[in-house]
């Protein structure tokens, strides 16, 4: 699973959101909003992380069952497919 190298995340003021970069990227029609753990999950996406690798991510960080973030990070990765963010 890979993100499109033409979104980048970008902080603004205390949110962040995807960003289409690059001629091609003009006519993307909506703006791509995350909260800070849909930020963080983008980075470790960036970064070549696997689901596996997010969840356990997550887990040490936020010491929450491993369940309930399977879910979410599931939750999450079905959510950038469908907007079509991941090649």
């Amino acid at each position: 699973m890979k993100v499109k190298e033409n979104l980048k995340l970008r902080k603004i003021g205390t949110n962040y959101a995807l960003v289409p970069i690059g001629e091609k990227e003009s006519n993307f029609p909506n703006l791509i909003q995350l909260n800070e753990v849909g930020a963080f999950l983008w980075e470790q996406l960036q970064q070549g992380k696997s689901t596996d690798e997010l969840i356990n991510i997550l887990q040490n960080e936020y010491d929450t069952d491993y369940n309930i973030l399977k879910e979410d990070v599931n939750s999450f990765i079905e959510i950038c497919i469908n907007h079509n963010l991941l090649e």
